[in-house]
């Protein structure tokens, strides 16, 4: 079952900048900066369970590059990229868990807004979806490359440093699910 108005736009935006200076013909800097805006879109068969999740892209890059006496070629470069996400922003029924009549509940901060997931096996699941917080995903990275050439020898060292960033703070929303497992009907 899929009502009619059951959609959601998906519009993403995106802005990539990129700038070269050659400061002289040994010594050139480039920069680029990228973002992405591509929220994950949560379509549900009932229109008001419907959402948009927050999810947006950011890189910079800045790197050098540097002849030193026609022999020796130096690349340095550093970026810096991180992508927060934002789960479960429900848009339906502020306060709709204090509402519900049910001892204890909600017992989390998770459960005081929205639908709880309610599942019926067989038939049509309803809620503001199963988990809500921050997963921020990113990294830095530094390197450096120095080239070297003479005659017919040429050698190439350097140097890279990454630190990765996974960072994840859901929290599971309250589900409810009934399935036929002792009345042999779910409903």
């Amino acid at each position: 079952f899929t009502s009619p108005d059951s959609s959601n736009n998906a519009n993403n935006n995106q802005f990539i900048a990129k700038v070269d200076f050659r400061v002289t013909d040994t010594d050139r800097w480039s920069a680029r900066f990228l973002w992405d805006d591509s929220p994950i879109t949560r379509v549900a068969a009932i229109n008001v369970f419907r959402r948009v999740d927050p999810l947006s892209s950011f890189s910079q890059t800045i790197s050098n590059t540097r002849t030193i006496k026609a022999r020796y070629v130096n690349q340095f470069s550093a970026n810096f990229y991180r992508r927060p996400y934002y789960a479960g922003f429900q848009s339906s029924s502020p306060g709709f868990g204090r509402t519900l009549g049910i001892p204890n509940f909600p017992s989390s901060v998770t459960d005081e807004n929205g639908v709880p997931v309610t599942a019926v096996t067989g038939l049509l699941t309803i809620g503001d979806g199963t988990q809500t917080g921050p997963s921020i995903t990113g990294h830095w990275e530094v390197r450096d490359h120095l080239t070297f050439s003479k005659g017919a020898h040429f050698l190439k060292t350097g140097y890279q440093w990454r630190r990765h960033i996974e960072f994840y703070a859901f929290i599971r929303r309250a589900a409810f699910t009934f399935n036929p497992r002792y009345t042999g009907a779910a409903f």
